[in-house]
């Protein structure tokens, strides 16, 4: 890895969009650790992708876990959000961040219902790519929040296997009997109006869109990677998880154009 003594190097270094500079330079700013060229490469084409795309502008915050360093994958490449280790979840060094699936994760600090700019209560979107295949109906939520005024909203992830999937977003749930039967994958979630969500499974919609009713106020819990915030971790797992996203509302074509720029990225760094 590259040892430049001056940020400098960087903001003047030509190629390079203004929002990978700006990531580059928050990396350096809270861990002093200097991104190396090929990673800053792989970001930029990432980065620059997603804006042609359109995709960019409806991201509140994307952690790629899956890179070359820890203090990297803490540092969210759309805004320069922190996310923060809890009982040491496990790095690997471009595959992402593990919990022990009893009290280690990674809190993303990112409460939608305060940190939300495009993530509203009847638009929104969470994401998240995970790098573990398991199959086994455990109930291990992989990423959630809920509400401190409320009982039971709550958004979630959570690969129930198998061929299961319980999917909650700002207070609608249903549990999918017909959806992938693996938690592998990059799986996305959306609000899509006041009485509508669906979920989408490598970038093609699953079977579902479904009724039912948005809960105010959205989530003033940040999210947990790893299980759920619900005051406290619930329902951990120990899968490894290479990214994560939240945002607005994403359509077929944006939720296919993420998965595809991301599979890039991953395919690049050796998440199979």
């Amino acid at each position: 890895m590259p040892t430049y003594a001056s940020r400098s190097l960087w903001t003047s270094t030509p190629g390079y969009d203004s929002s990978t500079i700006a990531w580059i330079a928050n990396v350096f700013a809270q861990s002093g650790v200097v991104v190396s060229d090929a990673q800053a490469i792989l970001v930029n084409t990432l980065i620059v992708g997603l804006k042609a795309d359109s995709v960019w502008d409806k991201l509140d915050r994307l952690w790629l876990f899956a890179i070359e360093d820890a203090d990297e994958a803490l540092n969210d490449i759309v805004v320069g959000g922190i996310a923060t280790t809890v009982n040491a979840p496990t790095f690997t060094v471009n595959q992402g961040y593990a919990g022990d699936g009893s009290t280690s994760y990674v809190n993303t600090n990112y409460a939608p219902g305060t940190d939300g700019t495009y993530y509203t209560l009847n638009a929104a979107h969470f994401s998240v790519w995970d790098n573990t295949n398991r199959s086994a109906a455990n109930n291990q939520i992989t990423l959630g929040c809920r509400n401190t005024a409320e009982a039971s909203e709550s958004s979630l992830w959570d690969f129930f296997g198998p061929n299961q999937a319980v999917v909650r977003i700002n207070g609608f749930t249903t549990i999918d009997g017909s959806g992938p039967n693996t938690s592998l994958g990059y799986f996305i979630v959306n609000a899509v109006d006041s009485a509508n969500f669906n979920y989408y499974y490598n970038g093609s919609l699953q079977n579902l869109i479904t009724s039912g009713t948005t809960v105010s106020p959205i989530s003033d819990r940040p999210f947990f990677v790893g299980g759920a915030n619900f005051g406290s971790l619930v329902n951990p797992t120990a899968d490894q998880i290479s990214a994560v996203s939240f945002g607005g509302l994403l359509n077929a074509t944006d939720a296919a154009n993420l998965y595809s720029r991301l599979r890039t990225y991953m395919t690049a760094v050796g998440v199979p």
